[in-house]
């Protein structure tokens, strides 16, 4: 791999796959031969094989093995509907709920096979739209542990960020995407944002184009604008979710030059999106994979993760043992020097603290509680 200088701070997008693509896959990952099996070469050129038998290519062809690494790495894993298990040597594929939620919206198998992707489109059979897309989208953090080798400092929710700005500025098109909005880092920038962005459309052309060729000139413009841009991709992603639209915008207001953009196919559910998801904040899962997937994998948790601070006034040393379900989430001995305990939970989602004397081993009390944002310390 060609060694880069360009900066981590920028937004990472999937450069490969669509819709119908990346639905197909995820229905493969479920059959027999492929589920919970080694993710092996001759697995990917089965799948590949697959893939080209149900005219899921370009060329109707099966594609190489490595494509598919690239197809499941992009879309299917990036939104969270498989993820690679390396606990086990060799890794395998797992399929989320969120993936198996994406199939029973799309019943897949039930469509028309055709011979490449030109002819489900040509037949009004290529899925290009997708509720779980939708839920998906607005669910993503940037950043998080699948991405982090390609993006760090940055934590936001890119979609709500864009619906937000597309509801003030009334499009973005493809040079604003890749030159402005994919540099931003956190969402209290939306206003600087803005106005970055009518200060850009208010350059003459001549202006205009001097400064966004520079930028094409840089590895981020290269990555963004140019060799199969992100700032495209982006909007793609955008649009399968429903919200957004394609169309066509004149960029100056002055001169002929028009670009592609994004535009809000209906404001009031854009903004009865966002108005659902206003107190939530984006939250930094770090290297916490586990902690990730059980958020964005889970189709029925919306919120992410909070910490809540468990405190003991015990004069005398104590282990403190918490578990969701089986899985111990937080353990730590308090008391004498250390009085309380951080850990990650769930809004509305159950927690068993035991208590166990140290001299003894003995349990002293078990307690179950539902986390609540409204309360963010718990005395033991």
């Amino acid at each position: 791999m060609a060694k880069t200088s360009r900066t981590k701070e920028i937004w990472h997008i999937p450069k490969r796959g669509n819709v119908h693509q990346t639905i197909y896959m995820v229905n493969l990952l479920t059959w027999d031969k492929f589920l919970q099996k080694s993710w092996s070469n001759q697995k990917q050129e089965m799948i590949a094989s697959e893939m080209g038998k149900a005219g899921l290519t370009e060329s109707g062809k099966a594609i190489s093995h490595q494509s598919v690494r690239t197809l499941l790495a992009n879309l299917p894993k990036y939104l969270g509907f498989v993820y690679i298990d390396e606990s086990s040597t060799p890794s395998k594929v797992v399929v989320t709920d969120a993936g198996y939620e994406l199939l029973r919206v799309h019943d897949i198998e039930s469509i028309k096979k055709h011979k490449n992707l030109r002819e489900y489109k040509d037949a009004g059979d290529l899925i290009d739209i997708s509720p779980m897309f939708e839920k998906q989208m607005i669910k993503l953090i940037i950043t998080n542990p699948t991405i982090k080798r390609d993006c760090e400092n940055i934590l936001v929710f890119p979609f709500r960020l864009t619906l937000k700005l597309l509801l003030e500025l009334e499009y973005l098109d493809m040079e604003e995407i890749a030159y402005i909005l994919f540099h931003s880092k956190n969402e209290d920038e939306q206003e600087l944002l803005k106005q970055r962005i009518l200060n850009f459309r208010n350059l003459s052309p001549d202006s205009r184009s001097k400064e966004i060729g520079a930028y094409r000139s840089t590895e981020e413009g290269n990555l963004t604008l140019v060799k199969a841009p992100s700032a495209g991709y982006y909007m793609y992603l955008c649009c399968s979710t429903g919200i957004c639209s394609r169309d066509v915008v004149k960029v100056n207001k002055i001169g002929k030059n028009k670009l592609t953009a994004i535009k809000l196919i209906d404001k009031d559910k854009a903004q009865a999106l966002l108005s659902n998801y206003s107190n939530i904040s984006a939250y930094d899962f770090r290297d916490n994979m586990k902690l990730w997937m059980e958020y964005f994998a889970n189709p029925n948790i919306i919120e992410p993760p909070f910490k809540l601070e468990l405190c003991t006034n015990s004069d005398t040393d104590i282990l403190v043992v918490v578990k969701k379900g089986e899985d111990i989430i937080g353990s730590d001995i308090l008391g004498i020097t250390n009085k309380s305990l951080n850990i990650e939970v769930f809004s509305e989602a159950k927690y068993t603290i035991n208590v166990y004397e140290l001299s003894t081993g003995k349990k002293i009390s078990e307690d179950t509680f539902t986390a609540s944002k409204d309360a963010t310390v718990y005395a033991i």
